[in-house]
């Protein structure tokens, strides 16, 4: 979720830092509700989903966010 999240995020990124950075934790937020419906039997508590891939997300996204940037907008030399 996170490669995707970056996919999407980087063109938004041209503009602004911020509208990347919101839409990522927007993205998060969206996805996290949608698979909580699936993925909550499988879990004593609910508010552990939320925890539970949260450090893995922001990290493969903003790996890919700065790969994804780098590939479309960056000059090469």
């Amino acid at each position: 979720m996170g490669v995707l999240a970056a996919l999407l995020c980087a063109p938004l990124a041209q503009d602004s830092f911020p509208t990347g950075l919101s839409f990522g934790i927007l993205f998060y937020i969206i996805t996290y509700y949608l698979l909580k419906r699936l993925f909550v039997a499988q879990v004593e508590k609910s508010s552990e989903l939320f925890k539970m891939g949260i450090g893995a997300y922001f990290l493969s996204w903003i790996v890919g966010w700065v790969l994804f940037y780098t590939l479309l907008f960056g000059k090469a030399t």
